[in-house]
């Protein structure tokens, strides 16, 4: 006799969820629909959408709508995943608030309660039930539903409790609970859940490393009740499997100082104690060019290079988009290698304008970014011969040759612009001034405008 497929029954609000290993069939009162034929609730663009499970058979009789889809048999029920670790949960909590199927599927009404859901961890979620306007659905917002899915996924409380009365759910929640609720976007609470994450992991590794000491704490007992006179091979035995256990203690030990010290260097760092950041990161090991990288983002530039020099171009260029030029001007290099110390004071000498020193610059090219800066602002200056040499450095640089292409139009109509004044002029020179007032006055007005005009092609240079 072949092995049946064992059947597993969920519920959610229009009906009842029956799963095997690989299909999946909604069963559902034929009262709660409104469709005239049976293409009015099948024929829908969603059916084959690769965020959802493949319906593949929809049935109904007098008295039931059945909707049958195909599952892989390595998804799993996300109410199910109640008995996942923490670090799983925030996870999928997190793919399905940066998927947004709620907002990519507007003209539709798709579940998030989670039996209707399937999951893989660490971040593959599958949606199954999807109404149109013939098929039941709920009038909740979807801030509302996304926040409901969310703290039913992290809390294990049910999904129609935390829709329904979210104030009773924030009464037994902790302050992560109430915190989700209080997110004013979907945008939000995915912000939230992602600076949580820390916090999150910290509470998981706590409650191990409770658990593996009071596991530890057990099997020290049971080790003393067997007295020390006990069998030598039994109490070996034993004293392995509590060193064992120990290790475990341990590492977890371990790792719940390095989250605590993680998250004293975040907070140090968010309220602007900058240098108190860096030395906790330091104790971590963790990684300083992400440190750094964040520094240049709030506008510490010397403190990001002194942490970590390869964070200088980062530097550069938020320094640039920042139009804070001075503030590369002001950088020191006492901290930074010789290499980085080169870069740094070619950049010094593109910003001062120094035509010796830029040519120098020129000579020694070795950084395409620096080139980049170079070729600017010479075509800047008005010097699109010198900007073509460096683009002859860096032949395949888009970037480069833009500045040259828009240097050489300016170049043109500059030299146009001044030719026309050279022509007036000319002309104004060979007028008698008393009998040709009017045209020397047209003549004069018109070089105002042309010098204008070349004045503010210097101005867009810059």
């Amino acid at each position: 006799m072949g092995k049946q497929s064992q059947f597993r029954v969920y519920n959610f609000e229009f009906g009842t969820i029956k799963e095997t290993n690989d299909t999946v069939k909604f069963e559902m009162d034929r009262n709660q629909f409104t469709h005239d034929k049976i293409a009015d609730i099948s024929n829908t663009q969603l059916a084959n959408s690769e965020e959802f499970l493949s319906l593949v058979d929809v049935k109904e009789s007098d008295t039931q709508v059945i909707f049958q889809f195909n599952k892989s048999a390595k998804l799993t029920n996300l109410a199910k995943i109640k008995s996942e670790a923490y670090p799983v949960k925030i996870s999928i909590a997190q793919e399905i608030l940066e998927q947004d199927i709620l907002g990519k599927y507007t003209d539709y009404y798709v579940s998030l309660n989670p039996a209707t859901m399937y999951y893989h961890p660490m971040q593959t979620v599958r949606y199954t039930y999807f109404a149109n306007r013939f098929m039941p659905k709920d009038q909740y917002t979807s801030l509302e539903r996304y926040k409901a899915c969310v703290v039913s996924l992290l809390s294990g409380i049910s999904y129609e409790k935390c829709l329904v009365s979210p104030e009773e759910v924030k009464q037994e929640g902790n302050e992560l609970i109430k915190e989700i609720y209080n997110q004013p976007t979907r945008a939000d609470l995915l912000r939230f859940i992602k600076d949580s994450e820390d916090y999150i992991t910290y509470d998981y590794i706590s409650n191990n490393n409770e658990r593996e000491r009071k596991n530890r704490n057990k099997y020290l007992a049971i080790i003393a009740t067997l007295g020390l006179v006990a069998i030598g091979g039994i109490i070996f035995t034993q004293v392995n499997a509590s060193s064992s256990q120990m290790e475990i203690v341990e590492s977890y030990e371990q790792q719940l100082t390095e989250k605590d010290t993680l998250m004293k260097a975040k907070e140090a760092f968010a309220n602007g104690n900058y240098e108190e950041a860096i030395q906790l990161y330091k104790q971590i090991d963790y990684d300083l060019a992400d440190v750094s990288e964040e520094l240049a983002k709030q506008g510490q530039y010397q403190l990001a290079i002194d942490t970590e020099e390869s964070s200088l171009e980062t530097v550069i260029q938020q320094a640039y988009e920042a139009d804070n030029l001075q503030a590369i001007s002001d950088l020191n290099s006492d901290k930074l290698t010789e290499e980085a110390k080169g870069k740094l004071t070619d950049e010094q000498t593109i910003i001062s304008e120094d035509q010796s020193g830029m040519e120098n610059v020129l000579n020694f090219l070795n950084d395409k970014n620096t080139a980049e800066r170079l070729a600017l602002k010479y075509v800047e200056l008005g010097n699109v011969d010198k900007a073509k040499q460096v683009q002859e450095k860096y032949p395949e640089n888009t970037v480069i040759a833009e500045a040259v292409i828009q240097g050489e139009e300016a170049d043109k109509k500059r030299k146009d612009l001044q030719q026309e004044i050279d022509d007036l002029n000319k002309e104004k020179d060979g007028l008698n001034e008393e009998d040709n007032t009017d045209r020397i006055d047209e003549i004069n007005k018109r070089i105002d405008e042309l010098n204008k005009q070349i004045d503010e092609l210097v101005n867009e240079g810059e």
